[in-house]
């Protein structure tokens, strides 16, 4: 009897754990997903409304980095081109916000889901479905009692 019982308990466990770690990955993968494609649809937003200024197309994002040209061709592969004429004017940090827009552009390009570290939080949160597993046979035995007697 007892072996029956604890048969049922380890079952219960190990399906908690297994059903919790998939859908812990599966969960974090979605927002992961979400994540990089709401920074690329931002980038691209601010891609379509690019501004002139200092010879060259510019656009500042809400968080006050300055996107160009050449960062919305790195991203999306667009053929937007600079005006090819002398500028009448360059801003003094000109250099430094066009380098790092192109550094921004290309984070934004390379950013991949992380599996790895997906799976890692997974198992731990499998752990958890473990003991919740012990939890939900606990309930299903005092249910199962108090119908059976």
């Amino acid at each position: 009897m007892f072996r029956r019982l604890a048969r049922e308990a380890v079952i219960f466990m190990l399906l908690g754990m297994v059903l919790a770690a998939v859908g812990g990955f599966i969960y974090m993968h979605h927002n992961e997903a979400v994540s990089i494609r709401n920074q690329r649809d931002a980038l691209k937003r601010e891609c379509d409304g690019l501004a002139r200024v200092g010879g060259e197309y510019w656009t500042r994002l809400a968080d006050g980095h300055m996107t160009t040209v050449a960062e919305c061709n790195l991203a999306f592969g667009t053929s937007l081109a600079p005006i090819s004429q002398a500028p009448d004017f360059i801003p003094d940090d000109f250099f430094s916000k066009r380098d790092a827009a192109l550094a921004e552009g290309t984070r934004i390009k390379n950013l991949k889901i992380d599996n790895l570290s997906n799976a890692l939080a997974a198992a731990v949160i499998g752990f958890y479905g473990f003991a919740g597993g012990f939890g939900v046979w606990l309930f299903y035995r005092l249910v199962r009692f108090a119908v059976k007697g």
